[in-house]
């Protein structure tokens, strides 16, 4: 992944080649965490883009 971020300057190709390393955005781990109490709903929706 660090070569492809070093090689690559278009950001729809990084989010492509990061999904197909199974890699979590950033949304999607904070909902994993909210799931298990580490974190809230709306700490979440705070810090993330609706987007990712």
């Amino acid at each position: 992944m660090r070569n492809t971020i070093y090689q690559t300057k278009d950001l729809i190709e990084l989010k492509k080649a990061s999904q197909s390393t199974g890699a979590w955005n950033l949304r999607a781990s904070g909902w994993r965490k909210a799931v298990t109490g580490i974190t809230t709903v709306e700490e979440v929706l705070a810090v993330t883009l609706s987007n990712e």
